[in-house]
């Protein structure tokens, strides 16, 4: 049974990973606050400086808290309480409110679309996965393309000039012993 988050390129940092006594794998991952989906009522006392460290009776500590703290809802995340922030973190903020109300509604739509019984879903994630970091990629190369990412052309060449000028390239701009000098 796995302990923790997946890990993937949103931002997640993996720290660690290892088992348990009793086989029990974890993961340390470190996450962006965007990351985040909901956080629980629910609170575990943990060394995490320990943790961090890398300290095994930390770390075996914390496992057997969550492995505790899973058993007591049977394995079922959905059983456990949520954090409310209007309520229980006193956030009051118009623009929070309302794209936390929305997101509430968009997590309650999710959990009732038909692809989470599809027997081919991860097949079917790792292909639209793909899709994404290609259209990541595109849109970084589009941009480098663009006349935005050439606004600092003309600061180029003016330093490009310089460095002509002072000798530390040649005409072709390749780097001279001159400039070889200048850098170490």
């Amino acid at each position: 049974e796995e302990v923790g988050v997946p890990v993937h390129d949103g931002g997640s940092k993996l720290v660690q990973s290892g088992e348990a006594p009793g086989g029990t794998k974890w993961h340390i991952v470190m996450l962006d606050l965007a990351e985040m989906v909901d956080s629980t009522k629910k609170k575990i006392q943990v060394d995490e400086q320990g943790i961090l460290a890398g300290l095994e009776t930390s770390i075996h500590e914390a496992v057997a808290q969550l492995l505790l703290l899973a058993e007591e809802v049977g394995h079922k995340p959905e059983k456990m309480a949520l954090t409310n922030p209007m309520k229980d973190l006193k956030i009051n903020d118009i623009d929070f409110v309302g794209a936390y109300e929305m997101r509430k509604q968009w997590m309650e739509e999710m959990k009732t679309n038909k692809c989470h019984e599809c027997p081919k879903l991860e097949q079917h994630f790792a292909v639209a996965d793909v899709g994404r970091r290609l259209q990541v990629t595109l849109e970084d190369l589009k941009y480098k393309l663009s006349d935005d990412s050439l606004q600092l052309m003309p600061e180029f060449e003016a330093r490009l000039s310089l460095l002509k000028t002072l000798g530390y390239i040649d005409a072709e701009n390749v780097v001279q012993l001159k400039g070889h000098t200048a850098c170490t």
